[in-house]
């Protein structure tokens, strides 16, 4: 167990190309897209970094909140009663008994495979509903209103960014 939340936490930071080697310093122009835009964050420092930590432990809270109020307690009374169900299977004619004894266990595999999909599923979603509400509560904290005109926001854009350029 300990080995493997000590593996998913290493691969969790540490990005596939530099496993082997430290592709980050070298000075060719291979890695320079990777190192502008993929490795590059920005540090967060403070209250940025809590705010960051509370985002994704909300995120993991409500995704797990709701994969056991919905997803899980829904297969408890199906997993108990199809686990032990023995099917009478008379008069099948053309596929024999053999898929009519393990079709409750067809059924079980093909209910939990639903579950899994939808469990992983949800997690972008949970990530949009919290991500705006910390965003709106962010933009509040800092002073800038949501019904900030955004027309005026994006007609500028394209100005901001050539003068940056």
């Amino acid at each position: 167990f300990f080995v493997a939340v000590a593996t998913l936490l290493f691969f969790s930071v540490m990005p596939l190309g530099g496993l082997f080697t430290s592709y980050m310093q070298k000075s060719t122009r291979r890695y320079v897209a990777s190192q502008t835009f993929t490795a590059s964050f920005a540090p967060l420092h403070g209250l940025d970094r809590w705010l960051s930590y509370l985002v994704w432990v909300t995120i993991f809270a409500a995704k797990y909140a709701e994969s056991y109020y919905f997803l899980i307690l829904s297969l408890r009374d199906p997993i108990r009663i199809l686990s032990t169900t023995t099917m009478r299977c008379t008069g099948e004619y053309w596929w024999g008994s053999k898929p009519c004894r393990h079709q409750s266990k067809i059924v079980l595999g093909l209910m939990i495979a639903t579950d899994f999909i939808l469990f992983f599923l949800d997690t972008y979603l949970w990530y949009i509903v919290v991500n705006t509400v910390f965003s709106v509560g962010k933009s509040f904290y800092l002073g800038i209103s949501i019904l900030t005109p955004w027309r005026n926001i994006f007609t500028r854009l394209p100005k901001r960014i050539y003068s940056k350029i």
